[in-house]
């Protein structure tokens, strides 16, 4: 770093904070820095960087350095959307505080907010690095200059090059399938909100028709069931009755499906086995894949907290996925079959 100050001709502490793109350098320093550090190969010692963090941590009022969770819009009737930010950010604030970092949640829906203005507040609240968390939907965006920060995305609603962290989709489903057939069901269908189909990139989808692909055959063979905004039971029903399926996967908490099943007639789960794929710990039963909410957010922290210390320009242009694996529990809603 002392290179870099000597041959730029400004002072180490500004090269410092130029190179972590803190408020109070001008954009003509910060970019003749960012110039000469290229030039003479500099990169962050990450054992010193390791070092800080240690005293950081045994002594953490001291210095905290700040990580910005950008929400969204809220959608109306989101009680489960909520839920999932409220474990993601707990998630998060913990391991942040491990690191010696502080969390602090920004709202990215300010009506009138351009992105550059939000920016630039983040820019003066000397923001280290920015945490964007599920979008409602893939139509959406998060009004904020994402380039000039270190940057994590948590799940696929972002469709901007960044890191992210995001579920197992396929596992999930080949997990959920597996569990059914153990159990004796051939017949097996999947039902999901086409919007959320969307935003983790039909992976489930995906999962679910390759699996009928390798495993089924023609006659046993579903289609899925995808269910645009506003469609309901009234779609429901016919692909219920076309297709008599024996278990089906879905998103329980989005869609009602036990409810539906129950105005047919059918019982759960003695003529149709019910597995979600966003098992809750909280609520109604059901047999399914659980996903870590708050381990997802952690992981976000640790992966926002290398790319902070490491200081490396190129790292928002890489789009590397982290993916956590999740984990099935059983439940009332899959029959077991008997001995």
């Amino acid at each position: 770093m002392q290179d870099v100050a000597r041959e730029a001709g400004v002072h180490a502490a500004t090269v410092s904070r130029a190179l972590r793109n803190c408020a109070g350098v001008s954009a003509e320093v910060r970019s003749k820095v960012l110039q000469v550090a290229s030039k003479l190969g500099y990169r962050p010692n990450p054992l010193v960087s390791a070092l800080i963090r240690s005293r950081r941590n045994r002594n953490r009022e001291k210095y905290h350095a700040t990580l910005a969770f950008l929400l969204p819009q809220w959608p109306a009737a989101s009680q489960s959307y909520r839920e999932d930010y409220r474990q993601l950010i707990a998630g998060a604030t913990k391991r942040a505080g491990e690191y010696g970092y502080r969390l602090e949640e920004f709202s990215a829906a300010i009506q009138g907010m351009s992105p550059h203005r939000l920016s630039e507040i983040l820019a003066a609240r000397n923001i280290a690095g920015l945490i964007l968390p599920p979008l409602h939907s893939v139509q959406e965006t998060v009004a904020v200059e994402w380039t000039r920060f270190p940057t994590m995305a948590v799940g696929y609603s972002h469709r901007i090059p960044v890191s992210r962290v995001v579920h197992n989709h396929a596992l999930a489903v080949h997990v959920a399938l597996a569990k059914c057939r153990r159990q004796g069901c051939g017949r097996i269908g999947i039902v999901l909100p086409r919007r959320v189909s969307e935003k983790v990139e039909n992976r489930w989808l995906s999962a679910y028709l390759i699996d009928q692909f390798q495993h089924q055959d023609s006659a046993s063979a579903l289609p899925p069931l995808l269910l645009g905004e506003g469609e309901d039971e009234a779609t429901f029903a016919p692909w219920l009755a076309k297709n008599r399926p024996d278990a089906i996967l879905g998103l329980q908490h989005l869609t009602p499906i036990r409810r539906w099943l129950k105005s047919t007639g059918r019982r759960v789960p003695q003529d149709v086995s019910l597995v979600t794929l966003d098992y809750k710990e909280e609520g109604p039963k059901f047999a399914g894949v659980y996903h870590d909410h708050p381990l997802l957010g952690a992981v976000a922290v640790e992966q926002l907290v290398g790319m902070v210390e490491h200081n490396d320009p190129a790292t928002n242009s890489r789009g590397a996925s982290i993916v956590i694996d999740g984990v099935w529990r059983d439940g009332p809603t899959l029959k077991i079959r008997g001995p």
